[in-house]
């Protein structure tokens, strides 16, 4: 891979890039098949909110992307900060976080022809969002809850895992 090309990745990687999330209930058995430097790859879109509360669920997905669409503009309900992913997005797993039966899955929305990239190296930059993941969910586990992002419409949309199925199958098994 050129150094040209692996710069283009990068960029589409990091710049731009925001934190979202999105919680559930999730088993454990399934919270425990997530792994750091897993490479993930979500078949469905991927709804997420820029609106980061307390957690009432006891998984969250913190996700860092550079893709993240706000269609909040096109919803009934704009007051959910809606951010919507592709079909098809690939994640590496940065961290888990685990305190008060409450764990954060913090997720890097990574290119697919980064996937190489991603899986066998370590970028510097991820280190930084690691950090500021932790300071999210310290936050998270002492802050009170956003109401919108309680609605039933809204759980319902989120409740399932990202890149598996409610069985806890990967859609793609890298590792």
């Amino acid at each position: 891979m050129t150094n040209e090309a692996i710069q283009a990745i990068m960029n589409a990687t990091f710049s731009g890039l925001a934190i979202f999330c999105r919680d559930l209930d999730l088993e454990e058995s399934l919270i425990a098949k997530y792994q750091p430097n897993q490479i993930l790859m979500e078949r469905g879109f991927t709804d997420l909110s820029y609106k980061i509360g307390g957690m009432v669920k006891n998984c969250r997905f913190l996700i860092a992307s550079a893709k993240g669409r706000d269609i909040s503009m096109l919803s009934q309900n704009p007051e959910l900060g809606h951010i919507l992913l592709q079909s098809g997005a690939f994640f590496k797993v940065l961290d888990i976080q685990k305190e008060n039966g409450k764990t954060q899955i913090l997720l890097l929305n990574i290119p697919q022809e980064g996937v190489p990239i991603f899986a066998t190296s370590k970028i510097n930059i991820e280190d930084q969002i690691i950090e500021k993941g932790i300071e999210i969910f310290k936050k998270g586990i002492e802050s009170e809850p956003i109401p919108m992002l309680q609605t039933k419409d809204w759980v319902d949309r989120t409740a399932f895992p990202i890149g598996m199925n409610r069985e806890g199958v990967f859609f793609m098994d890298m590792n």
